[in-house]
């Protein structure tokens, strides 16, 4: 993938917004905890704060951050009782676009195969 084909499409985008999955977005909310935080949390240690740094950039391009409540309900299990994670993604939540879409109507898109 080039550098413009990933300009054409964050363009095209940019007022629709990002939908971001549950790993990135767990990768936000750790690093947005603080950064050194992300070597020590199980379900980011395999990410850098290089990646947190890019993936916060590359949200930023954004007009929108969208996550479906199955991103969240998994986000919420997997960060676990920390309050201070609760609360970020508390914050995330509400600066995010929820939207619901039920997998069946998900399973009609020429993504899937029939």
């Amino acid at each position: 993938m080039n550098d413009q084909y990933v300009v054409r499409l964050v363009h095209k985008y940019r007022k629709k917004g990002l939908l971001i999955d549950t790993n990135l977005a767990l990768l936000y909310v750790v690093g947005s905890l603080n950064t050194l935080k992300i070597k020590e949390h199980k379900r980011t240690c395999n990410y850098t704060i290089d990646d947190f740094d890019r993936v916060v950039r590359f949200a930023g391009l954004f007009d929108k951050v969208i996550v479906t409540p199955h991103i969240l309900t998994e986000m919420s299990n997997l960060l676990g009782k920390s309050s201070e994670l609760q609360n970020i993604l508390s914050g995330f939540i509400r600066s995010s676009i929820e939207i619901f879409k039920p997998s069946i109507s998900a399973t009609r898109t020429s993504r899937f195969a029939s």
